[in-house]
């Protein structure tokens, strides 16, 4: 059995030799709490009487410990007194006096 020579001389080709860079770590500090502005107020949960309002703001950036939404109560005109003969016999098991305005 016959060799083959090849009649070209193999080309070789050589890797390059990898080269490395020192990094120094900069030190990471966690940038400031930065917050949104406060939202409105939202309309009152009641129309007349004590009920809440709430506000709302998000986080803008870093790390931050305070609260998103505030709470308040929000007092409105006292609620009309509504009194009426079916609420009266209710209450007292029986009928309004005579001269009275249900």
């Amino acid at each position: 059995m016959a060799c083959i020579t090849p009649t070209t001389p193999l080309l070789r080709t050589s890797v390059p030799t990898p080269t490395f860079t020192t990094i120094t770590p900069v030190p990471f500090t966690t940038p400031e709490c930065v917050y949104s502005d406060w939202t409105n107020w939202t309309s009152c949960t009641v129309t007349c009487g004590a009920g809440t309002q709430t506000r709302a703001r998000n986080i803008i950036a870093g790390f931050c410990t305070g609260s998103l939404l505030e709470t308040d109560v929000c007092q409105m005109e006292p609620c009309p007194c509504v009194f009426t003969q079916a609420i009266y016999i209710s209450t007292f098991q029986k009928l309004p006096p005579a001269n009275s305005k249900y």
